[in-house]
């Protein structure tokens, strides 16, 4: 079976379009169909439907699509174990990030990783914790840098912050201390990306607190904005704060609410030589709470 033909049938899918598709690979929507047609006929089975709307999977073959993502992964991966075998790193590594972690700890670990093995093509996919792992299921992604880790996958902690409440300069909590989630009650919340697995709602439900939101934003520079103007407060992490700047104070709770990202993957002994070697770098670079000393107001 020619993986070449899937991996356009995996394009054209997740694109939507042959429009789409045929541009990302750099082939003609007519050559793109030759190809596809070619592996529905090898299989005698229909894949897809094409309609004016665009391209979507043919029902009941699922199954046989994720089969098929299966095995052009495979061949990814003894690809990259054979280029290894001779003493080149190569291939692509697609890696899902919190927000957070993409843009204050990622870059930093991926320059250095881009400068030992510049062979291997990275793509960072940021996001929240229930996104990611949809992804990672889908085959989508190599890795997640997430906070809570779900069961039947590898975790590996590579983070240690904490949860910090956002405050405009003026605000009736800026002097208090001993700051506790409860103090959060009954004040005007600006939250981002409500109720979508991340760990501001993880936050809210472990402290048995019922957030008063004001505000919705799809993000946490929005958010961040939006406090600095004085529409409310927020919570976030330590980690994400750093990247973000204003007139905004950032105070810790006591004692300090810890929140810790690490990497999940399936089990290690599917990974692919790019994986293992990120991981690898990534574990040297792990960052501690201490590390972020003095970043809070106190």
């Amino acid at each position: 079976m020619n993986t070449d033909k899937i991996s356009y049938l995996i394009e054209a899918v997740e694109s939507g379009t042959f429009t789409a598709a045929a541009e990302k690979l750099g082939v003609t929507q007519s050559g793109l169909n030759r190809q596809i047609s070619s592996l529905e006929e090898e299989l005698k089975t229909t894949l897809i439907v094409r309609s004016r709307k665009g391209v979507r999977l043919a029902r009941g073959t699922e199954k046989i699509y994720a089969r098929l993502k299966a095995i052009c992964r495979q061949e990814s991966i003894l690809r990259e174990e054979l280029a290894e075998f001779h003493g080149v790193l190569c291939g692509e590594l697609v890696i899902g990030a919190y927000y957070s972690a993409a843009v204050s700890w990622l870059p930093k670990v991926v320059k250095e990783f881009s400068l030992r093995h510049p062979y291997v093509s990275i793509k960072i996919v940021d996001g929240v914790d229930r996104s990611l792992i949809e992804k990672l299921d889908g085959g989508e992604l190599d890795c997640a840098i997430i906070a809570n880790p779900p069961k039947g996958y590898d975790w590996y902690p590579i983070i240690e912050t904490e949860y910090v409440v956002w405050l405009p300069p003026d605000h009736q909590l800026k002097d208090k201390k001993d700051l506790k989630p409860s103090d959060l009650s009954d004040l005007p919340m600006v939250y981002p990306r409500v109720h979508e697995d991340t760990d501001i709602d993880n936050f809210f439900v472990v402290n048995k607190l019922k957030p008063i939101v004001k505000f919705e934003t799809k993000g946490p520079s929005s958010a961040y904005a939006m406090v600095a103007a004085g529409l409310g407060i927020s919570v976030n992490n330590l980690l994400q704060s750093r990247s973000l700047k204003g007139n905004v104070l950032v105070r810790s709770f006591s004692p300090r609410k810890k929140l810790e990202l690490g990497i999940l993957l399936p089990p290690v002994e599917s990974a692919t030589p790019a994986m293992l070697a990120f991981l690898a770098l990534a574990q040297k670079h792990r960052l501690t709470l201490a590390d972020q000393a003095g970043e809070t107001e106190p």
